[in-house]
């Protein structure tokens, strides 16, 4: 394993411990909204009932201690609050001035470009207002490290190939991830609607899909109906459509994929692969590595 390798294993280890803080703290409750208080309904109203009787056996009326209790206990409140708030905040900036350590000290290990927009990615992360998009952010960004390759990435040494076995090769690689790619999205999108291709792919997709299976009808009738389902006709570019349509990110693959430029450009990269690999090309080594 080269130099750039071993350092980059090593920060993704290190990153991998960072990704339990961020996750634990991207699944805590909005503190703004929401504080835990133990009693806090029988405690305050305990609290002004006796501040209503003191009132009362002074001046005959229970309104003004009331008002007064409801006050403190409201001050209270929001003082807690911003506490929490605050050490959420602290927690969240800590783990990211982490990850962007691990990030600069990969000078060298990884490409410049991909370096440069990793720090990019946290800095726009460090202008987020609440605590749990923060740790979202740094999450999408470890994610990335996972997938970005050393800097001097050794060549794979394989025997030569000719163009049908490299095609061949590479067309079973895609076969494999495209065939897990629609199972995915069926079986996820199955569970929000049983009518899910109408329901929630976009019509353009559809109307595309639905055009080239018509084609494909016409030229070759005798095709079993198990091998024209309609997401069999999708392009990568339209499996990107249908993961980051807003209903869908929402409801199903933004808690997946969790970063929607990050899925549309891979998918983007594989359209042209995928023509190279149906018309029996010889692929370029990077796209190789790309492809496994």
């Amino acid at each position: 394993m080269s130099e750039s390798a071993d350092r980059l294993s090593a920060a993704r280890s290190r990153l991998n411990s960072l990704r339990v803080q961020a996750q634990r703290l991207a699944e805590q409750p909005n503190p703004s909204r929401h504080v835990v208080r133990p009693d806090s309904s029988i405690a305050g109203y305990a609290l002004t009932e006796l501040g209503g009787a003191v009132t009362q056996s002074l001046f005959g009326r229970k309104r003004p201690g009331q008002s007064f209790v409801r006050s403190i206990s409201w001050n209270n409140l929001q003082a807690m609050r911003q506490r929490a708030i605050t050490h959420s905040r602290n927690q969240a900036q800590a783990i990211l001035s982490e990850v962007e350590s691990e990030i600069r000290g990969l000078e060298g290990a990884i490409k410049s470009d991909d370096r440069l927009r990793l720090l990019h990615a946290l800095a726009a992360a460090r202008g987020s207002v609440r605590p749990q998009t923060m740790a979202n952010r740094c999450l999408i960004v470890i994610d990335r490290v996972s997938y970005t390759s050393p800097n001097d990435l050794p060549k794979p040494s394989r025997a030569p190939q000719t163009n049908t076995q490299t095609a061949e090769d590479g067309a079973a690689i895609l076969r494999s991830f495209e065939r897990a790619l629609q199972q995915h999205i069926s079986h996820e999108l199955s569970k929000q609607s049983p009518s899910w291709w109408a329901d929630l792919v976009p019509k353009p997709v559809r109307d595309q899909a639905e055009h080239r299976r018509l084609q494909r009808e016409r030229q070759w009738p005798w095709t079993k109906p198990d091998e024209t389902d309609l997401i069999h006709f999708v392009d990568f570019k339209d499996y990107g459509k249908i993961i980051t349509d807003s209903r869908n990110w929402e409801t199903t693959f933004g808690s997946i994929f969790r970063d929607k430029e990050f899925v549309i450009q891979r998918l983007r990269e594989l359209e042209p692969i995928r023509i190279e690999i149906s018309h029996s090309r010889t692929l370029p080594d990077k796209d190789t590595i790309k492809l496994r």
